[in-house]
């Protein structure tokens, strides 16, 4: 099954490539930020997330739990998002359960196991529209400005720094814990998770659009 945000992500690339916008020196290649793409502007290069219609997720950061610690959860590496999602107490508000991937060696986890961490870690934390400050910066990381979202538009995101005049992103934002399986095989292979998750419901639709022939393009 093919994966529809690298499709989409393709598409923006290769529309951008063929107005002269993708600066060539980025074109087809990961950027040490690791951002989907980028435009030039009056000379200046930014870059740009890419987002398809089923793709709400906006960043994340792996949790782990350090039995020789007495059992807590901790994160795998502090930085500045880490220290954003402290404010709202994510690592507290993990559910109490000694999760099986750490008291039992690799070799000896089963599927019950595995779907035993998952359902027990699973938690939702809303922050609504405020907690949007959580994507802006997670981005502003990265060194991106703007984000375009499938059938929804182009806007930026901490700020607008070419002056394009596109509406900041701004959806109801939710916290997820959640214990990502990244592969079937072997079943070791899941680690736990705090996923940054933006409602498309919520996105008020920009009149601007990259892709869009409808909508009015700003570059």
């Amino acid at each position: 099954m093919p994966n529809r945000g690298l499709a989409y992500e393709a598409k923006i690339r290769d529309d951008l490539n063929r107005r002269g916008l993708m600066p060539q020196h980025l074109f087809g290649i990961c950027t040490q930020y690791g951002n989907d793409a980028a435009f030039v502007y009056l000379g200046q290069d930014y870059f740009l997330e890419v987002k398809n219609k089923t793709a709400p997720d906006y960043g994340a950061r792996k949790i782990v739990y350090d039995n020789p610690s007495g059992g807590i959860w901790k994160w795998n590496d502090a930085d500045n998002i880490t220290a954003l999602l402290d404010v709202h107490g994510v690592l507290s508000n993990i559910p109490v359960f000694e999760p099986r991937k750490y008291v039992k060696a690799d070799a000896a986890l089963d599927k019950a196991d595995r779907d035993f961490d998952r359902r027990q870690f699973a938690k939702v934390i809303d922050l609504g529209t405020a907690g949007a400050y959580l994507i802006h910066r997670y981005y502003a990381d990265k060194r991106c400005a703007y984000i375009q979202v499938e059938n929804k538009g182009l806007y930026h995101l901490l700020d607008d720094p070419a002056g394009l005049g596109v509406p900041q992103f701004i959806p109801s934002v939710s916290i997820r814990l959640r214990a990502k399986t990244h592969s079937s095989v072997p079943i070791h292979n899941y680690s736990f998770r705090a996923v940054i998750v933006g409602s498309m419901k919520s996105i008020i639709p920009s009149r601007y659009d990259i892709y869009d022939t409808s909508k009015t393009c700003p570059i």
